[in-house]
């Protein structure tokens, strides 16, 4: 296969999700009951997982759910202690979680599309509610998105975490209607050694970006918001129409702009610099 561009579609109920990995080898396929398409699309079945974290400053974690509270208590995302609100409009909300192993959140309510984009590697542990759980390892970088909005009964479940590393992820709600296809069409696509696509879907694009030493990035000042998160500690330089702003960054960090866009990135250290960025429509 020489495409470098997969994705990989997971059914949940009547409705799909995308998980977009950084580097198809990285995907744990054992763990999905898989057939290739005439097109080159692994499609399978596997629960799904609402990965939701990052962190601004220092990260926030939550502490293991006791038993009777985690089985009967459910809430709307936003209500649950592990996601934290960072930011809210009338369009997006972003919620961030910092999981330690052994985590549990309460089971909570998704009823909007959700973009995830996990910071570190891990290993997500799932329960929809009236189901198991499952396991699944998650690669940094990894870029999923979650149609929640498609099920009319919303989709309730809860997080933990197995392994060693703990769960850091951004998740991006969206709260309007789907974009119609000319605010796709107006969103132009970013070109460059030092950007790859690494998914698509109805709300916008995801791009994994590695910027050398002391390399920039120009980005068209469109769509209706800009996501970066870091997946390695660096310093950024931002750049909008107007003003410069210095980005200290660790992984799971994030910026997010729906006004001011920055129209290019640099990279400020003596290393390379690795983050994905995602443009909504």
């Amino acid at each position: 296969m020489t495409s470098r561009h997969y994705h990989v579609e997971l059914k949940v109920e009547a409705s799909c999700l995308t998980i977009v990995p950084p580097n198809l080898h990285e995907l744990p396929l054992k763990a999905i009951s898989m057939k290739i398409n005439v097109k080159g699309i692994l499609t399978g079945t596997l629960l799904a997982m609402a990965l939701t974290h990052s962190v601004m400053a220092a990260p926030d974690s939550i502490q293991p759910a006791p038993a009777s509270a985690a089985q009967s208590k459910v809430v709307i995302v936003t209500e649950e202690p592990g996601h934290i609100v960072r930011y809210r409009s009338p369009r997006f909300i972003i919620y961030t979680n910092h999981f330690a192993p052994g985590d549990w959140t309460l089971y909570h309510e998704h009823r909007h599309d959700l973009l995830a984009v996990i910071a570190g590697e891990t290993v997500a542990i799932n329960q929809k509610l009236g189901n198991e759980s499952s396991e699944q390892a998650v690669p940094a970088g990894t870029v999923a998105f979650f149609p929640y909005a498609d099920m009319p009964n919303g989709y309730v479940h809860r997080i933990s975490v197995g392994g060693t590393k703990p769960f850091i992820n951004v998740g991006l709600d969206f709260q309007e209607a789907v974009p119609n296809v000319e605010r796709k069409a107006a969103l132009p696509m970013l070109e460059g050694k030092a950007v790859t696509v690494i998914g698509e879907n109805r709300r916008g694009r995801a791009y994994r970006v590695e910027l050398g030493a002391g390399q920039s990035l120009d980005l068209p000042v469109a769509g209706s918001a800009l996501l970066l998160v870091a997946l390695e500690t660096s310093s950024i330089m931002l750049g909008d129409l107007t003003a410069l702003s210095r980005w200290d960054s660790v992984p799971g960090d994030f910026r997010f702009f729906e006004t001011n866009m920055p129209n290019r990135i640099s990279n400020q250290t003596d290393h390379s610099s690795k983050a994905i960025l995602f443009q909504a429509y």
